[in-house]
């Protein structure tokens, strides 16, 4: 009997406890207040767990953001030399002769603006006269003689880029380039901003970013004349829509620029980016030395404010190989 009527008193004691927690609390927070903690948490909790169906609201709220409101571009800064039909028709296939693009940057860079490419010139011109003697078995020797005589397209472009300073695009590659094959490492240096980090900083960048294991470059005699190089490589999500790009990228162990941080970069004279790291978060932002501040996303992308679509903005190269462009549009 004893024992039982302790087990009483002892639950009777533990529902007394309970009582004053709860009225403890709902004085505290009250009958609202507690349910609006409850779903604070749980709120919380999908943020941190972030499924698909969560990441596509919030996408397409980004979308719909961008369609309220464009980004105002009264006067385009970028023009685009663009590879259009009419181009091809008139200037024929792609790749076109270096002798052609060279021509094409020249006539920009007269005009006053500053280019970058986002192709990739990774093979050799075969209308080159030398490539071109090798195509066309059967010729004179005297007119192979004076075709292998001519300069090389490949040396004329590789001039014309560096009296340019033009920066030249790369794409990163799903298939692995030997070290000794990778062109010359880009002027980046990773700063690690928390002095309390112990952990593996080229590990941690290399699972934050964008990582390729490999890398489509330029012809070497081209990547060291160009005054820079960038990649222009972007993943479309699961819905085919761009709408993060990356600012930099892991490719081979090292980390790279992409296009239009490089542009920058080269443009304003800077002599090395710095990508500010707050591990173990991941990216803090970009710094173009005495150019500017970059802020990203902890992946290292960037969430481009788009503009309306603008004819304006696009130049046929066609024209531009012929003159008939109004230059005046592109000073500065």
């Amino acid at each position: 009997m004893a024992v039982a009527v302790a087990g009483r008193n002892a639950g009777s004691l533990g529902l007394r406890a309970l009582r004053l927690l709860r009225r403890g609390v709902l004085r505290v927070f009250g009958e609202g207040r507690w349910v609006a903690l409850v779903l604070l948490l749980g709120m919380l909790a999908l943020r941190a767990w972030d499924p698909m169906p969560v990441e596509t609201m919030r996408v397409k709220t980004y979308d719909l953001y961008q369609q309220m409101g464009p980004r105002p571009a009264p006067e385009p800064m970028v023009y685009i030399a663009d590879i259009d039909e009419d181009s091809l028709a008139e200037l024929g296939q792609w790749p076109w002769s270096r002798l052609v693009v060279g021509q094409m940057l020249l006539r920009l860079a007269q005009a006053g603006a500053f280019v970058g490419f986002d192709v990739v010139f990774s093979e050799p011109d075969r209308l080159s006269p030398a490539r071109f003697v090798e195509s066309m078995p059967g010729l004179p020797a005297d007119i192979v003689g004076q075709l292998r005589g001519l300069p090389d397209n490949e040396a004329y472009f590789a001039q014309v880029l560096q009296a340019t300073r033009a920066v030249l695009g790369q794409a990163g590659s799903d298939t692995p380039t030997p070290r000794s094959l990778m062109p010359e490492a880009p002027a980046l240096a990773v700063i690690n901003m928390n002095p309390d980090f112990r952990g593996d900083l080229p590990a941690l960048v290399a699972g934050t970013i964008a990582d390729f294991p490999g890398l489509i470059a330029n012809l070497p005699v081209l990547e060291a004349a160009a005054g820079g190089r960038g990649l222009f490589s972007v993943s479309p999500e699961t819905d085919g829509i761009v709408r993060r790009i990356p600012a930099i990228a892991h490719v081979a162990g090292s980390v790279y620029p992409t296009l239009s941080i490089e542009m920058l970069r080269v443009m304003f004279g800077a002599s090395t980016i710095l990508v500010r790291m707050m591990p173990p978060f991941g990216v803090e932002d970009i710094v173009l030395q005495g150019v500017a501040r970059i802020p990203t996303d902890a992946r290292g992308r960037l969430w481009p404010h788009y503009a309306k679509y603008s004819k304006a903005r696009y130049i046929p190269a066609k024209d531009i190989v012929t003159g008939a462009f109004d230059a005046e549009r592109l000073k500065g």
